[in-house]
């Protein structure tokens, strides 16, 4: 028999899916002053996805774009004089996937005192969004209704591996909680007989030192 769902778990994955798709898909522009680097940050991406960008500048005759895509804090690819182009990457371990953008001024050459900004846009996708299912749809003659079943599929399947992820650091972080929570309790507790025993100490040294003096 046909597996059933409950509407909102429906209705939540197609939104999910939307809104990975809007986010991966969207592309923006910036202007770029000279020597100075621009970083942007894409997201968290997963060990072995495949991550696809496409970059264009405008033209500069003093200057030199390079472009820098860091996975974590390796550089993943970079490319020196760039104008217009593509790029694609396999991550090789789970992290923050990040653009750098730099301008310099070419050698031999002044920067302006006013030096104008350089347009650069750019646009980026990964994973499921990455996939060319249009190859995929004709290399095995599948229908279009076939090929968003796919698609849907391949979110789901990210979408889930994103919140077992996200379930193994909860239970990392309340272990650690309460791992932080005991060892503070048992200071508490050594702080506790330590000034018991300092005041027990104190009581029998002054109850000594006055009966010495005879005031006791």
């Amino acid at each position: 028999p046909p597996m059933k769902f409950p509407l909102r778990v429906l209705l939540l994955v197609v939104f999910l899916a939307n809104f990975r798709v809007a986010l991966a898909f969207e592309a923006f522009e910036f202007l770029l002053l000279p020597n100075k680097e621009k970083c942007f940050l894409a997201e968290d991406i997963e060990h072995d996805v495949v991550v696809l960008g496409e970059y264009k500048a405008g033209n500069s005759p003093s200057t030199q774009l390079q472009i820098r895509l860091l996975t974590g804090e390796n550089v993943a690819w970079s490319k020196e004089h760039a104008t217009s182009g593509s790029f694609a990457i396999t991550t090789e371990q789970r992290g923050d996937v990040s653009l750098c953008f730099l301008d310099k001024t070419k050698a031999g050459m002044n920067t302006p005192a006013k030096a104008k900004a350089r347009k650069i846009s750019i646009s980026m996708k990964s994973g499921a969004e990455a996939k060319d299912y249009q190859g995929i749809a004709k290399k095995n003659d599948l229908k279009p209704m076939e090929v968003e079943i796919m698609k849907l599929e391949d979110l789901m399947a990210e979408i889930n591996q994103d919140m077992k992820y996200f379930r193994a650091r909860e239970s990392t972080m309340r272990n650690t909680n309460e791992s932080t929570n005991t060892r503070v309790l048992w200071l508490s507790c050594s702080s506790l007989i330590v000034l018991l025993a300092l005041g027990i100490f104190q009581l029998f040294y002054l109850k000594r030192f006055f009966q010495q003096k005879k005031l006791l």
